[in-house]
């Protein structure tokens, strides 16, 4: 489960998946090609827009790791209910 920081304007999403540098990677490239296929990529494509280095539109951080894909589901939601990330609405 991690959190994705936007570096302009400090909004936050959170999310999870099994594997974290896959998934940061997949990010990267949706803001790359502009892809709008997921809340924080929109988010970064449009606030970042003046930098041009995609890794300066954000910073990540890990909350918890957890194996089991449906605890880990049952804990995105938990933080996303607990922290209400601007990103995740």
């Amino acid at each position: 489960i991690y959190v994705l920081k936007c570096n302009t304007c400090c909004g936050e999403y959170i999310g999870e998946t099994i594997n974290l540098r896959k998934r940061i990677h997949t990010h990267n490239s949706h803001i790359r090609t502009e892809q709008h296929l997921c809340r924080a990529t929109d988010h970064l494509i449009e606030c970042g827009k003046h930098l041009c280095d995609v890794k300066e539109r954000y910073t990540v951080f890990v909350l918890e790791t957890e194996r089991d894909k449906h605890v880990r589901k049952a804990k995105e939601a938990y933080y996303i209910r607990l922290f209400k990330p601007m990103m995740n609405k």
